[in-house]
């Protein structure tokens, strides 16, 4: 569940609250791997740019 997010030029900060049976860094994984497909599809240039995401 996410409690607070907070938006800047080049970051966003999320507050989350994660479930006890949760794995943090599968969370943060998860939430990483969404946004770089998100990025990747909306800016087709990155790939160009940045072939590791």
């Amino acid at each position: 569940m996410v409690l607070e997010i907070g938006i800047m030029p080049d970051l966003m900060y999320l507050l989350i609250n994660v479930n006890h049976k949760n794995n943090v860094c599968y969370v943060v994984n998860r939430i990483s791997g969404y946004y770089s497909q998100v990025l990747m599809e909306r800016f087709p240039e990155l790939k160009r740019k940045l072939p590791t995401l």
